[in-house]
């Protein structure tokens, strides 16, 4: 298994596809940074005003520091999900079956290795270069809101530790479809799905400040398709945990977290990775090479 992790790890570190993404993520943190420097001052003088109206006692006197101290890492957070996730994704969709159709894979298989070590190498393989560049990408986040907007998330250590869980959800969910979709619609399945789960995350908030039971339906069901969200949403609740007075609904909208995730949901984006991996090595080993 490991063997075949070290060779997935070296073949997808020489694609253009992690150049790419790098180049990318650099353009990314660049715009992030621009973004930062010219909305900081207006976004202040915006809570600032916030916090003066009558009737939203509660609020603490340094309103504008602690909007701009979630508001900012929150955002970059949240958009750099998207380079994780998409990397996941277009990493795995032909894991399986496009080394199946160029006949890649039957070399391996006739072997003495089993079809679970195969998958399960590729896995940890993808993970060697996923979890790593998930972790940089947070952390430039992280300090590029630091050094423009003196803003850092109150536990960044909670983000470090659950933000790479979501592309391992998605390379596990991409994994299961390689084993029996053809690349091309495992990769547009994937990505639809990670779509849906950040869509479906953004109206179940927009559900518990409506009151509209119909969308948060919708949410829980996003959530249980890939549960992703969930730990984005785990850490934007702890970012806003001391904020009072409605700051959150009014000033941070789709980044925020209302309600923090359920015990019981957050055990499952946690247990979602290996009930993956088990259901892809059992459609793996079924299907003819």
């Amino acid at each position: 298994m490991w063997a075949i992790a070290t060779f997935t790890f070296r073949e997808t570190l020489r694609r253009r596809l992690v150049a790419v993404t790098v180049v990318l993520s650099l353009v990314f943190l660049a715009l992030f940074a621009v973004v930062c420097h010219v909305s900081g001052d207006g976004v202040a003088h915006h809570v600032s005003s916030y916090a003066a109206r009558p009737g939203l006692g509660g609020l603490p006197g340094d309103t504008a520091s602690l909007a701009l101290a979630a508001a900012g890492p929150l955002l970059g957070m949240y958009l750099a999900r998207s380079f994780s996730g998409m990397l996941a994704i277009l990493m795995a969709a032909g894991a399986i079956s496009g080394d199946l159709e160029t006949g890649a894979l039957q070399s391996v298989l006739v072997r003495p290795v089993s079809r679970a070590g195969v998958l399960l190498g590729k896995f940890c393989g993808f993970a060697m270069l996923l979890v790593p560049y998930t972790l940089l990408l947070q952390l430039a986040v992280a300090f590029v809101a630091r050094a423009i907007l003196g803003a850092l998330l109150p536990d960044l250590s909670l983000a470090l530790l659950l933000l790479p869980i979501e592309p391992l959800e998605l390379l596990a969910l991409t994994l299961l479809g390689s084993t029996f979709l053809p690349v091309m619609a495992c990769g547009a399945g994937g990505v639809l799905l990670f779509g849906l789960s950040v869509v479906g995350g953004d109206l179940q908030q927009l559900a518990i400040l409506a009151g509209i039971t119909s969308l948060g339906r919708i949410g829980v069901i996003t959530a249980l398709l890939a549960p992703g969200d969930v730990l984005y949403r785990e850490v934007a609740a702890h970012a806003v945990s001391g904020f009072t007075g409605g700051l959150v609904q009014q000033f941070l909208g789709p980044l925020a977290a209302v309600v923090p995730p359920s015990a019981p949901m957050l055990v499952y984006a946690v247990v979602y990775v290996p009930m993956l991996l088990s259901l892809a090595i059992l459609l793996f080993s079924r299907r003819d090479a």
